[in-house]
């Protein structure tokens, strides 16, 4: 799906617990080469779904794509925890 920058905020503004959106918008961040924002918000996603699988997973997702591979290795050893 196209979605913009403006929308996936906008969606994360009336549901900060929409965790498609926080995927969706963290992807296209690091897409953009604006890491850092899209690590920073898969962050707060994961910390506020501290046991969904899903969200910590999409944490490692993004640093992976972000270049950050040894946090992205031990994140993801917490998902494979969960």
């Amino acid at each position: 799906m196209g979605f913009t920058l403006a929308a996936l905020r906008h969606s994360l503004v009336l549901n900060p617990n929409n965790l498609r959106a926080a995927e969706e918008l963290a992807i296209l961040l690091v897409m953009l080469r604006r890491s850092e924002e899209g690590i920073s918000i898969m962050r707060q996603s994961a910390a506020d779904n501290p046991v969904s699988v899903r969200s910590q997973r999409m944490l490692a997702n993004v640093l992976y794509r972000s270049r950050h591979f040894d946090e992205a290795i031990a994140q993801c050893h917490r998902v494979l925890e969960l």
